[in-house]
């Protein structure tokens, strides 16, 4: 049975969806959803304190606290390293928007008029609902963006060599912006974290679970990055 998606409430769209430094027009950019832009906005333009942002956003503190940390990430991402900044997509509704219905199937979230959705990669097994216990060894990635699902396959599942740096740059060419993760190596993890992706690790194998926890921000940031003895510039072995 499917869940009903979890919705934060905002004032309004941001007024400016983009931000290119002077000198780096066309670099890869850096996505943050507009519920990101939501708290930053409540929380350090207005002053509003984490517990009150989660009261105007209609959602918990704790989630408030996720959202808030992946968006100054991402803030800091792109002021220290000069990269193109686009504001867009994520789960919300607008302050006049009525609350779509609890028994709205996932799959029809999208034909609501608030916005793209964040796009999530999760590396699955052969079964597709389980999360993979390796990222670069996974049997494929399962992409979900505003309730529709794509499988992409892992050619590189079986490869002798190093693999994860490649499935990195596979991911971020797809535009994803979330990778829900059993582990990650250290090599992988910054070249994720240098593109603006936000890393969670999963709780648990079930997909649809790991999902529904990430909406509702009980996923933690991935801060334990494996460092193995065959990781290098190359690739990362430890994956």
């Amino acid at each position: 049975m499917a869940r009903p998606q979890k919705w934060k409430r905002v004032h309004s769209l941001p007024p400016h969806a983009a931000f290119v430094p002077s000198d780096r027009a066309g670099s890869l950019a850096v996505v943050m959803t507009v519920d990101e832009y939501e708290t930053i906005r409540l929380i350090d333009y207005e002053g509003l304190t984490q517990e009150e942002c989660a009261g105007m956003m209609q959602v918990a503190r704790a989630s408030v606290q996720s959202i808030y940390a992946r968006a100054r990430r991402k803030l800091s991402v792109c002021l220290v390293q000069g990269k193109e900044l686009k504001i867009e997509g994520g789960a919300f509704l607008l302050e006049e928007q009525p609350e779509p219905s609890a028994q709205m199937p996932e799959s029809d979230v999208s034909a609501v008029p608030c916005g793209k959705t964040v796009r999530i990669a999760v590396p699955v097994d052969a079964s597709r609902t389980s999360v993979a216990a390796s990222f670069a060894r996974s049997d494929g990635f399962l992409v979900v963006e505003g309730g529709v699902r794509t499988f992409h396959g892992n050619p590189l599942s079986s490869h002798p060599d190093a693999a994860g740096m490649i499935v990195a740059e596979f991911l971020i060419k797809l535009g994803v912006s979330v990778v829900l993760t059993v582990r990650c190596g250290v090599n992988v993890g910054q070249l994720l974290d240098q593109a603006g992706v936000a890393i969670f690790k999963v709780v648990g194998s079930s997909v649809d679970e790991n999902l529904l926890a990430w909406e509702q921000g009980r996923l933690s940031i991935l801060s334990d990055f494996r460092q193995g003895p065959a990781e290098g510039d190359s690739g990362d072995r430890s994956l």
